[in-house]
């Protein structure tokens, strides 16, 4: 949020033109991927990802990519080989270009965000980012991330305590790459309404010198 003479404006984080193309890449292999990227911190919730993996851990065609950093992110990588979940993979933070190529080469995309009124009002870059990369987004969520996600129709978002809907949700994604479409779609032509660096920033070159 940016404040000009006791004016605010809502600023939203916006991608490139270039990062905004739908979702073309051919996958190589059968594997679904269901992929994480960013903090793993006090704030996001990687308990309920567990218990997907947990819950798909005998669907061999079914894994998880965890790529980020953060407070937790040794404890999370320690977790993993303690419950021998050998459907995740938890990369170190790895170069802007490189996050967006595996990006485009996932198929579903996890957020886990824990209840708190800080996140009333704002929007981690992730979701950004996975709309888009054009994946249908999938996790728990609440105050505007959740309202961006379902007013853009590109996913499901749920309370912690709905595992079992959110098992559910995410077997209906794995199973049909049309609803992947669906909400992939959805996400991608969201972010190109809304974050689209090219339309914000005249936006944004108004408000300041031309107001």
């Amino acid at each position: 949020m940016l404040a000009i003479s006791g004016k605010f404006i809502f600023y939203q984080m916006v991608l490139q033109i270039s990062n905004l193309g739908q979702h073309l890449l051919q996958k190589k292999e059968e594997k679904i991927t269901i992929v994480y990227t960013g903090n793993m911190g006090i704030a996001q919730d990687i308990d309920s990802l567990f218990h997907l993996a947990k819950s798909f851990q005998m669907n061999k065609k079914v894994r998880f990519l965890l790529i980020g950093y953060g407070r937790n992110y040794m404890e999370i990588q320690q977790k993993i080989k303690e419950k021998g979940f050998e459907n995740i993979i938890i990369k170190p933070p790895e170069s802007r270009k490189r996050v967006w190529k595996r990006l485009q080469e996932a198929d579903i995309a996890y957020i886990g965000l824990k209840e708190h009124p800080v996140f009333e009002t704002v929007i981690p870059g992730k979701v950004i980012d996975y709309m888009g990369a054009s994946l249908p987004i999938i996790g728990v969520a609440s105050g505007y991330s959740k309202r961006i996600i379902e007013e853009a129709h590109s996913g499901v978002v749920f309370h912690k305590e709905d595992q079992h809907e959110i098992t559910e949700k995410l077997a209906g994604l794995i199973e049909s790459q049309e609803l992947r479409k669906f909400y992939g779609k959805n996400g991608n032509e969201y972010a190109h309404q809304n974050f689209n660096w090219q339309t914000n920033k005249g936006l944004l070159y108004k408000f300041i010198f031309e107001d």
